[in-house]
């Protein structure tokens, strides 16, 4: 089948992915958030993890779009179901590794062509001609990438979500999820085990 599942939890890079991918591949792709079809396998998944206090606090950031800042309760209330979401995430990829591409944020984002050419070994998919030249003349500006809330590329932030990612680092189940999170992409980022 002709086409890519990019399929993290929220503020992982999905929509980064979906946006270049148009430089390296001449494939239908969609961007969704449901890790159960990751078991699909007409489908290639593709799914990037981003360390919990990073992907919570922005996405908390970006659903809030508070003027103000955060009560600590209120921020401890947020981030639970959405821990216990993100480790959904973690034990679908665990059980379906063989089938789909587990990346990490930090090398979707500081390569992103060494990234897609991984996935393109992975689901034996080609990479379109001067796909690196494509990539590297790309303009990534306008309000999908540098919106002050949601934007898909890196960006200045401000007081209050440097407020909110403070809190948020602070707290221990936070901590925990962290240390879960190094443990299980130490072991199963799929670039790791391509040749």
């Amino acid at each position: 089948m002709n086409q890519i599942i990019y399929n993290s939890f929220p503020r992982s890079g999905n929509v980064y992915s979906g946006s270049v991918s148009i430089y390296f591949f001449e494939t239908i792709y969609a961007t969704v958030h449901i890790p159960e079809i990751f078991c699909v396998k007409e489908l290639d998944n593709v799914t990037i993890f981003r360390k919990p206090e990073d992907a919570i606090a922005s996405l908390i950031y970006k659903q809030s779009q508070s003027s103000i800042k955060m009560e600590k309760e209120i921020l401890i209330s947020l981030s639970i179901p959405l821990c216990e979401m993100y480790k959904k995430y973690i034990n679908y990829a665990k059980n379906n590794k063989d089938l789909i591409y587990i990346g990490k944020f930090e090398y979707l984002i500081n390569d992103t062509v060494k990234h897609f050419e991984n996935i393109s070994k992975k689901f034996e998919k080609k990479l379109i001609l001067n796909y690196k030249d494509n990539f590297k003349n790309a303009q990534f500006s306008g309000k999908l990438w540098d919106d002050r809330y949601d934007g898909h590329i890196p960006r200045p932030k401000n007081e209050i979500r440097l407020d909110i990612e403070e809190k948020i680092n602070s707290f221990l189940f936070i901590q925990d999820l962290n240390k879960e999170y190094e443990d299980f992409i130490d072991i199963f980022e799929t670039s790791q085990y391509l040749v």
